[in-house]
């Protein structure tokens, strides 16, 4: 499956990505949420709030 791994995030894709680990208190983003990330706006549109 196609992801964005975190060490690879960028910008906002990198920001979502701290959220939901600080948010859900993980260690790891899952895969779930490195797949979203293929589409900025739907990983956007679906994270935390």
């Amino acid at each position: 499956m196609i992801e964005i791994p975190e060490i690879e995030a960028t910008g906002k894709v990198a920001e979502i990505y701290d959220d939901i680990r600080q948010t859900l208190d993980m260690s790891m983003v899952n895969t779930i949420w490195r797949n979203l990330a293929l589409q900025e706006e739907v990983l956007e549109r679906v994270g935390i709030p």
